[in-house]
């Protein structure tokens, strides 16, 4: 089968990740897969394109101005019918909507991933083309989820038998069937090394990671915190960590494209999150062996076994980060419940399980007769 995965992309976050593990999986049951990337026609920069090339996928760029292009969709839609195309899978609400509008009933079948919806506000332009985002899911053939919290809301828009939830998952390690515990480096006394990933913006949380690390210094602790990642809420960042003056204590590293390096170098990982769908980079500091303390969103208490294999927040407060990052390294064995954590995501959450499942949907739906205007 023919799979032209379609995505807007501005770096290799939790989609792209999760987009490249799905691609070569898929692969290698046998699909012939495509990485069509959606760039600005003056911008160079392609991560996803180049990350996509490196493990030998097939790719392809298309240029399009921003804003509603309909032209360039239907750009897309020729490429894809010309080669052949069977499937049209597209991630994010810009080549959702795109792909939606023009597509046409004798064409590839549709189908769409729904990452997650991170609009806080009412009034903002990212709230409007979620919703519209939204209202378009009748018009794929087959959308996905990745949590149930994400199953119910879209359930007001789509029919149940065209809706299916697949969890996230990752690549793990080749060889052998234990646990990917890291080996861990050494942190210098009386340190805590905590670590952050993610976008930096509002819906991630991460000023309420600032306030807890503030708490946790001003209680004696000496934590060192590391947050991984680029976004526009980063100059905001800078100016609270710098009122607090925790210079010292909280580093914002950018975008790093080796992250084993920063889970081997940490000893706990925090998710503090407003609002989330499945992180993968909840699935990789558990397959990594961390200790994990998490907000109570999206799919992160069914990951995390509602407390069996992490530290689930009771509210999303700083002072409750603080607090349940104080028990998890007060614990006197955190350790064994990160080994536990790291072979459950073995076992329910890895690359292969979720290409598996994506491909009987893709089987699924071209074996449909019905459809949206079919």
């Amino acid at each position: 089968m023919k799979i032209l995965h379609v995505i807007d992309s501005g770096g290799l976050y939790g989609a792209e990740k999760m987009l490249l593990s799905l691609a070569v999986e898929c692969r290698r049951l046998g699909h012939e897969v495509t990485i069509g990337t959606i760039v600005a026609p003056q911008d160079e920069s392609d991560p996803l394109g180049a990350a996509a090339r490196s493990r030998g996928l097939d790719h392809h760029r298309f240029r399009m101005s921003d804003g509603l292009n309909l032209r360039g969709a239907g750009e897309i839609l020729r490429y894809a019918e010309q080669q052949g195309f069977g499937i049209i899978h597209t991630h994010g609400y810009k080549a959702n909507i795109l792909l939606s509008l023009v597509h046409r009933r004798s064409g590839p079948r549709l189908v769409c991933t729904l990452h997650g919806w991170t609009a806080v506000s009412h009034r903002s332009r990212l709230w409007f083309y979620e919703a519209l985002d939204r209202f378009l899911l009748r018009r794929f053939d087959r959308v996905v989820v990745v949590s149930e919290p994400m199953r119910r809301v879209a359930s007001r828009h789509v029919a149940g038998d065209r809706l299916v939830v697949i969890p996230n998952g990752i690549e793990l390690a080749e060889s052998g069937g234990e646990p990917r515990v890291s080996t861990r480096q050494a942190s210098a006394p009386g340190t805590v090394r905590i670590l952050a990933i993610g976008r930096l913006s509002h819906e991630k949380g991460f000023d309420r990671l600032v306030a807890a690390t503030a708490s946790l210094v001003a209680g004696g602790m000496q934590p060192l915190v590391t947050i991984a990642g680029d976004g526009d809420c980063r100059a905001a960042l800078e100016q609270q960590i710098a009122a607090a003056g925790l210079q010292a204590q909280l580093r914002l590293v950018g975008y790093v494209a080796d992250v084993d390096k920063l889970y081997r170098e940490s000893d706990l990982f925090v998710i503090c999150s407003r609002t989330e769908g499945l992180p993968l980079v909840l699935l990789e500091a558990m397959a990594h062996g961390l200790p994990v303390v998490a907000t109570s969103v999206g799919e992160i208490p069914v990951v995390l076994g509602h407390g069996r294999y992490g530290c689930l927040l009771e509210d999303d407060s700083p002072q409750a980060l603080a607090d349940g990052i104080r028990r998890v390294t007060g614990s006197s064995n955190p350790g064994e419940q990160a080994s536990r954590a790291s072979a459950h995501v073995r076992a329910e959450y890895s690359a292969e399980r979720m290409a598996l499942r994506y491909s009987r949907v893709y089987e699924d739906c071209m074996g449909a007769v019905d459809g949206p205007g079919r």
